[in-house]
């Protein structure tokens, strides 16, 4: 599986009701096959059993204050109206992969990089509107589009300010050949 890290799924607004019920994915494939794998998940070893291995203190440190940080990113959220539809709950240093849903453009979750199993997903109305949420971020490596409308694609292509966009595909998705690098 890939990582989970820095998914932030953009859901035009007629099609998230279909997608989304009762705080559970419902149809869209890539979210389903995500939320499933969420579920079959089954995190590491205690931070016991890494500190016999590693035998690092600052290592444990160092993910116990990270998980923390992500779970005070995530509870933020959800202050601001975000919603929990699968993880979002801390164990010592390890996290649960998450996927929020009723994001704001605002929330750190969206705006900045959580570094950590969590994915957003946002309604959007018309391919305008998702080339504006998309752009506003500092961060801009890759970015994917799932369409099969070339007019969509070339806008897309030309519009969306990322060092690669992806069609039809994650962006995880790296060839060792290629250039990989962002706008921003």
């Amino acid at each position: 599986m890939k990582s989970l890290a820095e998914f932030r799924f953009l859901i035009e607004s007629s099609a998230i009701k279909t997608i989304i019920r009762n705080n559970k994915v419902d149809c869209l494939p890539k979210l389903i096959e995500i939320n499933e794998q969420i579920k079959q998940i089954k995190n590491g070893g205690s931070y016991k059993e890494i500190l016999m291995i590693n035998n690092l203190d600052s290592m444990f440190h160092l993910l116990l204050v990270e998980s923390m940080r992500i779970e005070s990113w995530i509870q933020e959220a959800v202050q601001q109206g975000a919603k929990v539809i699968a993880g979002g709950k801390r164990k010592g240093i390890q996290f649960e992969p998450t996927i929020l849903v009723d994001v704001l453009q605002s929330m750190k979750v969206v705006c900045e990089e959580i570094f950590g199993p969590v994915i957003t997903v946002q309604k959007y109305s018309n391919l305008d509107e998702v080339i504006i949420k998309a752009n506003d971020s500092s961060m801009g490596l890759q970015v994917g589009i799932f369409t099969s409308n070339m007019q969509k694609i070339l806008k897309s292509i030309k519009k969306m300010k990322f060092g690669g966009v992806i069609i039809n595909n994650v962006s995880t998705y790296r060839e060792a050949v290629m250039p990989y690098g962002g706008e921003k």
